[in-house]
């Protein structure tokens, strides 16, 4: 049955489960889902850690080169490993403090972020997939989370696109895949953490996850831009999947969807009395949340 208005009105569950995890290591590329994680004041740890730039010092997505997609990444010992089918491999070591240090911009606000460059295969690697010269920097302390909605510079994230995490609900996946007529695989979407437990949609009315442990504040909607159409395998641009994620908020939102739509949440980790993460804690696949509107 396709979601109506009446579906929030839904009891909304006491607890949510975490049913997938992943971390991007590099921005754009592709991400490695884990069964456990160690949450940190940046989000869950190395995600977004590495980002690609090109020679006018513009960040590198999938949005500007869908073919960022066929960069397989997974840990090693030292750090990550990116792996292009029939170009090779490149190792990106996480010990990387001799590069110079340069002030990047993040995204399309033009958020300012210092990072250190990385130089090595990984550059030669992902330049030869593109065809564009490019160069690899680590992040270097983050950069603050949106000021105007989080009113203090104390969060902080890394090569996001503004907040440390984002989290997607099972339930408005499968709604999505009906609206759309055929079923949109959840990566797509590219969260770091997937839940179950709630009704479609039902996210966007909390205000926040709380374990004994910290809370994950959930300050606004994610504004979504074409990545979604990206195979996040292949690279290949499937339009119909941005047509849906428009429609069903014109359909059975009334929104005005000309010049943004949404889809999942923002978070932001932080302490039980609100404060920035100190310490790291471990999520796991299966770990429940208490929920707060």
């Amino acid at each position: 049955m396709l979601y109506t208005a009446r579906d929030s009105l839904q009891p909304e569950p006491d607890v949510v489960k975490i049913e997938n995890l992943v971390i991007y290591p590099v921005k754009g590329a592709q991400g490695v889902e884990v069964d456990s994680a160690m949450m940190t004041n940046l989000g869950l740890d190395h995600d977004r850690r590495f980002m690609f730039v090109d020679k006018e010092g513009a960040r590198v997505n999938q949005k500007r080169y869908p073919l960022l997609a066929q960069v397989r990444v997974r840990f090693s010992e030292a750090g990550v490993v990116l792996d292009v089918e029939d170009m090779g491999q490149a190792e990106i070591d996480f010990n990387n403090d001799e590069g110079e240090i340069e002030k990047l911009s993040v995204n399309r606000r033009s958020d300012v972020i210092m990072g250190r460059r990385v130089i090595g295969d990984a550059e030669e690697l992902v330049s030869n997939l593109l065809d564009v010269d490019l160069r690899l920097f680590d992040t270097v302390n983050g950069r603050p989370v949106k000021l105007e909605v989080m009113g203090t510079d104390v969060f902080r994230t890394s090569f996001t696109d503004g907040y440390p995490l984002l989290i997607t609900n099972v339930a408005t996946h499968n709604v999505l895949s009906e609206f759309a007529g055929f079923e949109i695989d959840w990566k797509r979407y590219r969260p770091n953490v997937v839940v179950s437990g709630l009704p479609a949609f039902a996210e966007e009315s909390l205000t926040e996850f709380r374990s004994t442990e910290a809370r994950i504040l959930l300050p606004e909607r994610c504004v979504r831009c074409s990545v979604p159409s990206v195979h996040q395998i292949s690279g290949a641009v499937d339009e119909r999947v941005k047509d849906a994620l428009i429609g069903i908020r014109r359909d059975h939102f009334g929104e005005d969807t000309k010049y943004k739509f949404h889809f999942g949440m923002n978070a932001v980790p932080v302490t039980l009395t609100g404060e920035p993460l100190d310490d790291s804690f471990e999520v796991k696949v299966g770990d429940k949340f208490e929920v707060a509107a």
